[in-house]
């Protein structure tokens, strides 16, 4: 937390359009530096913090022996505002109230928080898990599904368990373990398809880090290059085995949109797009495969072409976005660190 380290503290008061003046001086009760000023004839010290920019006051028994008991009777029927310091972990809830600060030689009226409830956040009864869960409709470029906050993953049996992880320089996103990326083909990809020019087997990509992003806010998953260029030559070795004929195998087959950050397709060449499969480290130290198909990571299509939300990367962090979460029923336990997946097709 930043404090202001200067000789004096100015306040605008705009009504009267006067500058205020608080001398700053010692705490009695705090090591940071504070201002002293009288208000409503009651001394106090004013802890000088950059962090946020309320004025709250204690309101306790001092103010009752000045004031008598009950001064101002309509303090619990007024509106109440909450107000949480997240380093410290205090919870303040406030009433507004209008009082006399004096400050130097200078006297004004001002309003500030008259904190009337004061709590830690973790003496706080638990109230709702710190969890939720994700589920999105397949194949729409406009998200549609659902959010639900708090709740328990699936007991289905193909539920898997994975520990999530945070890092310090990127607090607020969630990563999980992925060692490799490789292809698989689908099903109209078969050898008894082409029985003379089957497309390439694919070999696993590693990953040379560990830890990667899972974010519901990105509209593509990432590949590494060499996975990326192995779909390319598949693709156009499969489109030619099927259709020799095709003359439109020798253009790009998969080319960058001009104003989304998608690859294009043609949609009769959507069929022979590979299953992704990103290897990762299950709870328990099992490595388990993610599996996104087509159905997932291609949206809309007109008649000229289709949207692939794959996303080339020269990095080495990977991020798997929304068709992740088109093919899993995705929950987060952000109190136990857990990712837990469940097939999209084994809920519906």
């Amino acid at each position: 937390m930043t404090w202001l380290l200067a000789s004096s503290l100015y306040m605008m008061y705009s009504a009267r359009s006067n500058v205020v003046t608080f001398p700053f001086r010692d705490s009695t009760y705090f090591d940071q530096t504070s201002a002293g000023l009288v208000l409503d004839k009651q001394p106090l010290s004013l802890l000088v913090d950059s962090g946020t920019a309320r004025l709250l006051v204690i309101y306790g028994k001092w103010f009752e022996s000045v004031h008598a008991k009950n001064p101002c009777n309509d303090i619990e029927t007024r509106k109440r505002f909450r107000v949480e310091f997240t380093a410290d972990k205090e919870v303040y809830h406030y009433v507004q109230h209008t009082g006399a600060l004096l400050a130097g030689e200078s006297t004004v009226d001002i309003t500030f928080g008259l904190v009337v409830n004061h709590s830690y956040v973790h003496d706080l009864p638990p109230t709702l898990k710190l969890s939720y869960s994700i589920s999105l409709k397949q194949g729409e470029d406009v998200e549609d599904g659902k959010l639900v906050v708090g709740g328990t993953p699936s007991n289905d049996g193909d539920t898997v368990h994975i520990r999530l992880w945070r890092r310090s320089e990127s607090y607020r996103k969630i990563f999980i373990p992925i060692v490799a990326v490789r292809l698989i083909h689908n099903d109209n990809v078969t050898r008894q398809s082409f029985p003379r020019v089957f497309p390439e087997r694919f070999s696993p990509q590693p990953l040379p880090r560990k830890l990667h992003l899972i974010d519901s806010g990105t509209s593509v998953i990432d590949v590494p290059r060499s996975i990326f260029d192995a779909v390319v030559r598949n693709l156009k070795a499969t489109v030619a085995a099927f259709d020799p004929t095709d003359a439109k195998v020798h253009d790009n087959i998969l080319w960058e949109g001009d104003d989304l950050p998608v690859q294009l397709i043609r949609p009769s060449h959507v069929k022979f797009l590979p299953t992704i499969i990103y290897s990762v480290i299950a709870e328990g130290g099992d490595i388990v495969d993610i599996r996104i198909s087509p159905k997932h990571y291609v949206g809309s299509c007109s008649e000229a072409k289709c949207a692939v939300y794959i996303s080339v990367t020269e990095r080495t962090l990977v991020c798997l976005g929304q068709p992740f979460f088109r093919a899993y029923i995705t929950h987060v336990d952000l109190e136990d660190k857990l990712l837990s997946i469940t097939p999209y097709h084994r809920r519906q």
